[in-house]
């Protein structure tokens, strides 16, 4: 199979299950306001189990994609100069200020997930 085939289908699953996700989560939002009605735990941790690792993945293979070669050449210019710096040292910039925040925030979310492990295997 090609390389471009294949990179093809691993975005397409990674959209997939994205979309997945977020179709449960926009069910369970509506539920719950509509009528009242809480989603079961079950639905809520499929959900906190894979939102944010999938959201990460997606986030850093958009990077791989918009700092290399081919999604790179679009930004690849010297002007506008943005906060003193060419476009393109900028854009580059900005992609790896943008991976701290996405870092933390999966660093964040592992962290209250091993806690609430360990209170569960405590008071089960």
């Amino acid at each position: 199979m090609p390389k471009g085939l294949q990179l093809y289908g691993l975005a397409q699953s990674i959209s997939d299950s994205i979309s997945m996700i977020c179709d449960q989560a926009l069910k369970c939002h509506l539920r719950q306001a509509v009528f009242g009605v809480r989603c079961s735990k079950f639905t809520c941790n499929i959900m906190k189990n894979r939102l944010v690792p999938t959201l990460a993945v997606a986030f850093y293979l958009a990077m791989a994609f918009f700092v290399t070669y081919p999604g790179y050449v679009p930004f690849d210019r010297i002007r506008p100069f943005v906060l003193g710096m060419p476009f393109a040292m900028f854009w580059q910039v900005l992609w790896i200020i943008a991976s701290i925040f996405v870092l933390t925030g999966v660093y964040r979310w592992e962290k209250r997930r091993s806690a609430a492990r360990r209170s569960e295997t405590r008071g089960g």
